[in-house]
Parts: structure tokens; C-alpha cells; sequence
């Protein structure tokens, strides 16, 4: 097995529980890539940089997070949460304007 830094791991050598590691590693950066990917392909993330997975997963994961708090990081990864506009246009009884009174487009 090779890393993603080029090393070669001899699965033979070393206890399953060492070389798990590596092979969760490997699986995460390969999802982070994709992610990263899926999110530039929508164009909610333009910066060069990739998001800092890790923050992001340990947020996620954290037992005291409600669904709710979840929900609002990932549609903002994703581009997906509703405004004031969206709401007007599907339906909601809103006038569409933020509170300073001109059209909200974020």
C-alpha cells in the first residue's frame, strides 16, 4: 500500500489496529477531496484553499450540536440556505428585504 505522501506500508508488518490508520486516513482524504470538488462545482467555496476539513468534521460529530446547528454549517457549505428572497419566491409570507430595507441576496 503507498500514502498519500508516497510512503510504501508493508501490510504484513505491524497490528491491523496500526495499519487502520492509515487506511482511515486514506478514505478521508479521498472524501475530503471529493467534497472539496463538489463544493467549488457549485461555486459556494472559491477560495484556492480547502476548507478545513477537520474543524468541520469534529463540529459535526461534537455531541452537544443540535441537528439544527448541523443543518444551518452544512446548507452554508452547500449553498442551500433559504433567505428572506427565496422564502418570498417559494411561497412564505415575507416581503423579500432584509432589515435595512433593500433586497436580500445572500
Amino acid at each position: 500500500m503507498v500514502t498519500r505522501n508516497g510512503n510504501t506500508i508493508d501490510l504484513t508488518v505491524g497490528t491491523p489496529r496500526m495499519l487502520h490508520k492509515y487506511i482511515v486516513a486514506a478514505f478521508q482524504h479521498n472524501v475530503n477531496g471529493h467534497l472539496s470538488t463538489y463544493l467549488r462545482s457549485k461555486g459556494t467555496w472559491t477560495s484556492d484553499e480547502d476548507p478545513d476539513w477537520v474543524t468541520i468534521r469534529a463540529f459535526l460529530v461534537h455531541k452537544m450540536n443540535t441537528t439544527a446547528q448541523n443543518n444551518a454549517l452544512l446548507q452554508y457549505l452547500c449553498g442551500t440556505n433559504g433567505t428572506q428572497e427565496w422564502l418570498h419566491i417559494h411561497g412564505w409570507e415575507t416581503d423579500g428585504r432584509c432589515s435595512c430595507g433593500q433586497a436580500e441576496t445572500l
